[in-house]
């Protein structure tokens, strides 16, 4: 189960094996990782983009393949994991 999204809980079969491992891997995996889990949580890019802060164009980008910092991949993992705990404890540094 995700997080309240307008007011709804959200539901969605992809997140419970969203763990971040995938955000580890080549930018384009990384890009196609996202893209199916924003069409799978059936967000725009400026509803998914902008609950982490960023525009849609920025959000675009990273859709499109380009490079996504670390500590975006960090921001996505806390926001649509299935594993914001385990996330936290390496954004921290610890085991």
């Amino acid at each position: 189960m995700l997080p309240c999204i307008g007011g709804h809980i959200a539901h969605y079969d992809m997140a419970s094996k969203f763990d971040g491992n995938e955000m580890r891997k080549t930018t384009t995996t990384q890009a196609a990782a996202i893209l199916r889990l924003r069409h799978g949580l059936k967000l725009n890019q400026t509803e998914f983009w902008n609950r982490l802060g960023i525009t849609q164009s920025g959000g675009s980008r990273y859709e499109s393949g380009r490079r996504i910092p670390r500590h975006i991949q960090m921001l996505i993992e806390l926001a649509y994991g299935n594993n914001p705990l385990q996330a936290l404890k390496r954004l921290r540094g610890e085991k």
